[in-house]
């Protein structure tokens, strides 16, 4: 008798949500990895807490444009990088750099 995959998943589903680190930085798997030159598969980010030094320029209230901006000075990609990203991966993004602002990421919800 031979065992046929009919899928190519693995049997247990990766966690495929943000997790911050000992450093307070914070892991971004990507849903849909990007193939980035030199570097190749891309799997996931690692957004470093923000300094007043990558918001000081910001307005109040920040737009998407401003989100990426700050993700790549903490991370290390250019915005092309960004501009290559699934919408998916985007989001989860910018809830973590809005997390950051907000002082810190969310525990749960509120009663």
């Amino acid at each position: 008798m031979s065992k046929e995959s009919k899928s190519k998943e693995p049997d247990e589903p990766k966690d495929m949500q943000p997790k911050t680190n000992a450093d307070r930085s914070v892991t971004v798997p990507l849903d849909f990895p990007i193939e980035w030159g030199e570097e190749g598969l891309v799997t996931e980010i690692i957004l470093k807490r923000l300094k007043g030094k990558h918001i000081k320029s910001m307005g109040k209230d920040a737009i998407m444009g401003d989100m990426f901006k700050m993700a790549g000075k903490v991370c290390g990609y250019s915005p092309a990088f960004f501009d290559e990203m699934d919408a998916t991966d985007c989001m989860k993004v910018t809830e973590v750099i809005g997390d950051f602002l907000e002082g810190g990421q969310k525990t749960g919800r509120t009663a």
